[in-house]
């Protein structure tokens, strides 16, 4: 019994000293590195990229690559959030009137 109260003792100890050193030099406990941001942002409302982004989805601009994943990548180039990718494809493909707005004023600037 007296073996298992010294180790225990002992356990103590050793983290009693590791929490101190955390609190003292938090950098050395992270083990997450830092994140590089994009220069780039997106100057034009979010559901603009929305629209832009599930109609270039369905033509197969982006091959074979998931819509989650084709939302979360254009979120970290443009940093910008879009929210959750299903609820996103959905509010622009259940739009009633100017479905295609965005894609629209492109083709229109296009003209000019």
């Amino acid at each position: 019994m007296r073996l298992f109260v010294l180790r225990a003792r002992s356990n103590l100890r050793t983290c009693i000293a590791q929490n101190n050193k955390r609190l003292t030099n938090p950098e050395l406990f992270t083990s997450v590195s830092p994140v590089c941001r994009s220069p780039l942002h997106w100057g034009c409302k979010p559901i603009d990229l929305a629209e832009f982004l599930v109609y270039a989805s369905e033509f197969g601009a982006f091959g074979n690559a998931p819509f989650t994943e084709v939302v979360r990548q254009h979120e970290w180039l443009y940093n910008i959030k879009l929210g959750a990718p299903r609820d996103l494809k959905r509010s622009v493909k259940d739009r009633k009137i100017r479905t295609t707005a965005f894609i629209d004023s492109l083709q229109e600037a296009t003209r000019q």
